[in-house]
């Protein structure tokens, strides 16, 4: 105690300033105790009062990829005046872009693709427009094969011929053969030649041979049989173009998108085979011979949509074998050009139908064309299938061409509308065999193709020439007609 006592006496300064702490921390609790759940909560008020202002500040909003198939990407922003009007032009600038692309691919589409006939779609204006319909198809498709001439103006042209008909191309051959054997005196039979005699005279024939095939090709951009008569005439004419029966609306529209898609075939070969090099310089003696397609052989068209009533070509894809040299007449009950299509359905496609399900899942978005529609890879390698906003087609080229430019024939097809080469099958072609046949196809080396292309078709301009009974065998709604009233004076 005394030690305590002696503490004090010596330290009063930190007795002092001992007791004061104490009392402090007393006062303290004891204001803490009374108050420190209140202050607490005013902080925490605070507290909270700031991450409000901050989340008003820093927004996060949904923007479009930096791609047109990227998904959509999160972004903060501090929500101000200047950053919302940043925000409305750059979807005013989208906007504007959209409607720029929408309507270079309408005009892509559609350019070029004028009805065979005013006054016959979507309702032809007489019953007699049906059947003019079939004679303009048929000009229209033989059209294609002529050479082009300032009148054409963008119209598809081949400047296309046949090789030498057979009975003139031994008549000819026959000629020689007599010169040669009356040029002996006295005149010698064919039998009396002696081997050397035979060799020249062989030679000889085969000098005209060439001469009358090579003459033809220099005279030509690609070969094709010009006899709609013949089985080897390269159009898909259609029975319904035939001599008989008034065609229905839906065969009339079958035969305009027909014709459409083998124009832009056309429009292909024809810019594969223009006579412009890469300079665009023009080409001299421009003929079948420096062709990169050198023989239209079939175009063959798939007269169902992907999707709708087909699942497409691609795992059923075969092509027909042309038959050489046939030039039989061939006739049926529906008039000359029933040869054009040797069977009703055809024997390019053996088409596979559209299963109840793929049906209802390719339904569900036709209803609703601003959903994005999903890729259909297990179906076609596009994975593109008819919906609301376009129609799919599917289209077969059958053709000779140099094998060094058959990339020039590929890039020629993805520049004319939108299609798209989906298979192809290459075969070599025997350039020897070929001279036999009257066909000249050069010194290049050759193959034939069958190609699978995809075509598109934007509902937004055809459905406009479609018939009723179009629209709804593709699930396109049909307007009613407004009842109309008449007043007597």
């Amino acid at each position: 105690m005394k030690a305590v006592t002696d503490f004090i006496k010596s330290n009063p300064v930190v007795v002092v300033s001992a007791v004061i702490v104490v009392a402090a921390l007393t006062f303290l609790f004891l204001v803490v105790s009374a108050g420190g759940k209140s202050l607490v909560q005013e902080v925490e008020k605070r507290k909270q009062t700031i991450v409000d202002i901050n989340n008003l500040k820093n927004t996060t909003i949904e923007v479009p990829g930096e791609k047109p198939d990227d998904p959509q990407r999160s972004i903060t922003i501090v929500a101000n005046k200047p950053s919302i009007e940043k925000l409305s032009e750059m979807y005013a600038k989208m906007e504007e872009q959209y409607e720029q692309v929408t309507q270079f691919a309408l005009n892509k589409n559609q350019m070029g693709h004028a009805p065979m006939m005013e006054g016959l779609l979507p309702k032809p204006t007489s019953r007699s427009a049906l059947f003019t319909a079939k004679e303009e198809y048929k000009k229209a498709l033989h059209a294609m094969l002529s050479r082009a001439t300032a009148l054409d103006d963008d119209a598809p042209r081949l400047n296309a011929g046949p090789r030498p008909a057979e009975e003139e191309f031994y008549n000819e051959i026959q000629k020689v053969e007599d010169k040669f054997l009356a040029s002996f005196i006295p005149r010698k039979a064919i039998t009396d030649l002696s081997i050397e005699e035979q060799k020249r005279l062989a030679s000889l024939k085969m000098d005209k041979a060439l001469d009358m095939v090579t003459d033809v090709a220099r005279r030509i951009y690609i070969y094709a049989d010009t006899d709609p008569l013949s089985p080897e005439y390269p159009f898909d004419v259609g029975m319904w173009a035939a001599d008989g029966p008034e065609p229905t609306l839906a065969e009339i529209w079958e035969g305009q998108m027909n014709l459409w898609i083998q124009q832009d075939i056309v429009r292909a070969i024809q810019q594969a085979n223009s006579p412009i090099d890469e300079k665009g310089n023009p080409i001299r003696n421009f003929n079948v011979l420096r062709a990169p397609v050198k023989h239209l052989m079939k175009i063959r068209v798939n007269n169902r949509y992907v999707g709708i009533n087909t699942s497409g070509s691609v795992n059923t894809f075969a092509v027909e074998t042309s038959v050489e040299g046939a030039d039989e007449r061939v006739t049926g009950p529906r008039g000359q050009f029933a040869a054009a299509r040797r069977t009703a359905e055809g024997d390019v496609f053996n088409r596979q139908e559209v299963s109840e399900a793929f049906r209802e899942e390719i339904a569900k978005y036709n209803d609703n064309p601003g959903q994005r529609l999903p890729e259909m890879f297990q179906h076609v390698p596009s994975g593109r299938v008819s919906n609301a906003i376009y129609d799919v087609r599917h289209v077969t080229l059958d053709a000779v061409v140099d094998f060094q430019q058959l990339p020039r024939l590929f890039e020629a097809i993805g520049d004319v509308n939108f299609m798209t080469v989906l298979n192809v099958n290459v075969s070599n072609v025997d350039e020897y065999d070929a001279l036999k046949r009257r066909y000249a196809y050069g010194d290049s080396d050759c193959v034939r193709v069958q190609i699978l292309i995809e075509s598109i078709w934007f509902r937004d301009w055809t459905k406009k020439l479609m018939p009723d009974m179009v629209k709804t065998s593709l699930g396109i709604r049909t307007e009613e007609a407004t009842p109309t009233t008449t007043t007597t004076p």
